[in-house]
């Protein structure tokens, strides 16, 4: 384990090569996700040597080759993976999800990988107003905006953004971005989201929904 993601950088720890329960905070030099999406199986495999995770194991933090990790083959159903403000569940499928910051109530954000690179987008919080509308900002720009009115039809405390061109423009926006509003109508603040590993988390999301 490295003090900063460099082979020259300071060693801090040793991890056996069969040390199992690391937990990924983020990788560094990976792939975008739409350039994942391209790759043939030996690209994927060739970038995977020049990726740099952030990890913490029996309680020091660091940075590890990417070469040198593997997702746990065992892992329980349900036991969530964490990469950045991301986590990444898995019963019947999996999911992303990321609980809100400085929002008038909590508001948990999923993403439910559905296609090639497309997904469900939903919004789960108590109290969601059924008209007006719903605006969401990138970075302080706005990238969209739209009624609530169909997005409430699938049930109550419950926001659904079925796949299409839209959900998969937002999907090419958070990997651009570094973080995400969501504001409600009558709402002085919106629900806030960090996107800084959203590409790494999408990444892992993928693989382990093929499995």
């Amino acid at each position: 384990m490295h003090g900063a993601a460099s082979a020259r950088s300071k060693v801090i720890a040793r991890i056996p090569h069969d040390a199992k329960s690391l937990k990924n905070l983020g990788c560094r030099g990976a792939p975008s996700f739409q350039q994942w999406t391209r790759m043939s199986e030996a690209e994927r495999a060739r970038a995977s040597r020049s990726r740099w995770c952030r990890v913490s194991y029996q309680g020091k933090t660091g940075w590890v080759a990417g070469r040198y990790l593997r997702e746990g083959a065992s892992v329980p159903v349900g036991a969530p993976t964490y990469v950045g403000a991301w986590t990444l569940k898995c019963t019947e499928a999996c999911w992303l999800e990321q609980p809100s910051v400085g929002a008038n109530r909590p508001t948990l954000l999923k993403l439910r990988p559905i296609g090639d690179g497309n997904a469900e987008i939903t919004v789960e919080r108590r109290g969601i107003a059924k008209t007006g509308t719903l605006t969401v900002y990138m970075d302080g720009e706005t990238v969209s905006v739209g009624p609530i009115a169909p997005l409430a039809a699938k049930g109550p405390g419950r926001l659904a953004m079925d796949p299409d061109d839209i959900t998969m423009g937002l999907m090419k926006q958070m990997g651009r971005h570094k973080r995400m509003v969501l504001s409600f109508p009558g709402e002085e603040r919106g629900a806030e989201y960090g996107l800084d590993q959203f590409d790494e988390a999408w990444r892992q999301l993928a693989a382990r929904a093929k499995r």
